[in-house]
């Protein structure tokens, strides 16, 4: 089913946002799992992971505003977050499993949820690179339309 272009350009995209902001629903999830662990010593991995999540939350977040106006280099940005979430699954959880301070069901929720939160990021930015690439045809040949427009 192709999407009516004439609609995209009245109507924000927020399902893609919406996939965004479970992502970093799903990211605060990892977060919580991780830092409310008692066994997880501090160290300067985790000074830098927190780092990061203040980092993906606030880009993420960004993204999932440009995403919602059917910013096509946003979606292309998503797929690097997207990537960059799936690749923390063997930086930090990973290391505090292999020093059994994140273990059982706090690493399967730990991992699963930078996992299925990185999913979400590549759904939202394919999601919104097809529908951007749809408006961006439509305006193309109808030149008249995008003036003052996106």
């Amino acid at each position: 089913m192709n999407p009516n272009p004439e609609k995209l350009r009245y109507r924000n995209d927020k399902r893609s946002a919406s996939f965004i902001n479970l992502a970093i629903l799903l990211n605060a999830v990892f977060f919580i799992t991780v830092y409310s662990n008692s066994s997880v010593s501090p160290d300067r991995f985790m000074g830098i992971d927190i780092i990061i999540n203040i980092l993906f939350m606030l880009v993420a977040f960004y993204a999932g505003e440009m995403i919602k106006v059917y910013n096509k280099k946003w979606s292309c940005i998503t797929v690097g977050i997207a990537v960059i979430q799936i690749l923390r699954i063997f930086w930090l959880p990973a290391r505090y499993n292999s020093l059994e301070e994140l273990v059982g069901n706090s690493y399967l929720i730990a991992i699963s949820a930078l996992a299925v939160s990185g999913l979400f990021l590549l759904i939202s930015a394919i999601r919104s690179y097809r529908l951007s690439s749809v408006l961006e045809k439509y305006l193309k040949e109808n030149p008249s339309l995008s003036k003052g427009g996106h």
